[in-house]
């Protein structure tokens, strides 16, 4: 996944049918994210762990009210179904995933590069049916190694959340 016009220094592939971004790398360089392409479903669950980066919703705890039929594995509709996907103007891709029937939401992403080439992943959960729901985005990536395991992220100057989060 490379935008046109941006000095892209990094890349990505995003596969929609899984709904997960399977290689980020530098251009020319090893995959940062762990990928595993034999993913079998596990014999208790019938799950697959593909591996890449992916989306969720948390707490975990409530995945039963939000979804799952036993709290384990993640919804289909978040983590199994397939995503659709479209090509947007600017360079940007956007996949969403079907949308939970007993939730009533929707995960979508976007992805593209910014002006400056840097890769960036918008990620939304949207209320699409049904009666409120209390939940939060809960970003996974499964990383190829421990020494890429720290991730930081701007907040908000404004936040109206102490410390620029609420817990749930």
């Amino acid at each position: 996944f490379l935008s046109a016009g941006t000095a892209a220094i990094v890349g990505a592939i995003v596969v929609p049918s899984l709904g997960r971004v399977m290689s980020f790398k530098r251009i020319g360089g090893e995959n940062w994210l762990w990928e595993n392409s034999s993913a079998t479903k596990t014999p208790s669950d019938n799950w697959k762990n593909w591996g890449g980066d992916k989306t969720w919703l948390a707490p975990q705890s409530r995945w039963k009210q939000l979804g799952s039929k036993t709290g384990w594995p993640p919804p289909r509709e978040w983590d199994g179904a397939p995503f659709q996907s479209q090509i947007l103007s600017g360079g940007k891709l956007t996949i969403w995933g079907p949308v939970s029937p007993l939730s009533g939401l929707r995960l979508s992403r976007v992805f593209y590069h910014d002006v400056n080439g840097d890769f960036v992943v918008e990620q939304t959960v949207s209320k699409v049916q049904g009666t409120p729901v209390e939940a939060s985005i809960w970003n996974v990536a499964q990383v190829a190694s421990a020494k890429l395991s720290a991730v930081f992220l701007p907040r908000a100057e404004s936040s109206e959340y102490k410390n620029g989060f609420r817990w749930l």
